[in-house]
């Protein structure tokens, strides 16, 4: 059966695709100042996709965690609300870049555009951070991964 449980590793690449693109187009906008409406665009997915790994991956964790996985899973939380915060003030910031350049304030225009690059760079860090930790997770611990009859962790354990 399809849950969010299993969608989560799919579900959490988005956030990395996403914040990369907007990183490339925030570039895009700083050196030629048009698609200003696609960065806003894309940094609004971004959010909505850090916000849909967030949610896959309260789904994913499976069975009994050891003190060592819970930290990882606490310091991977709040690498995720880093991000969250950073990218919902960026979408914010876009949006006032965006407005700026459709009323030709070009000084506040070009503010809000490197503002908008800053955070689309903060955005993409605090994803890496997380994924650095989401990473640790499944390839050093085990979790969210099941061999056939036994629970992520035991599974880890057998190894």
């Amino acid at each position: 059966m399809l849950s969010l449980e299993h969608l989560h590793p799919f579900i959490a690449h988005f956030p990395i695709a996403f914040g990369t693109l907007v990183v490339i187009l925030a570039i895009w906008v700083f050196f030629k100042k048009d698609h200003i409406g696609y960065l806003t665009i894309m940094f609004i997915l971004t959010f909505l996709a850090i916000i849909g790994a967030q949610i896959a991956g309260h789904y994913a964790i499976l069975g009994k965690l050891t003190p060592e996985v819970e930290a990882l899973v606490e310091e991977q939380a709040v690498w995720n609300i880093y991000a969250f915060w950073v990218a919902l003030v960026g979408c914010f910031i876009s949006m006032i870049a965006w407005m700026t350049y459709l009323r030709n304030h070009t000084i506040w225009e070009r503010l809000f555009i490197i503002l908008t690059l800053v955070f689309a760079l903060g955005t993409c860090w605090t994803v890496f951070e997380a994924t650095i930790r989401q990473d640790a997770l499944v390839f050093d611990h085990g979790v969210g991964v099941r061999s056939v009859g036994t629970d992520s962790v035991e599974w880890r354990a057998s190894k």
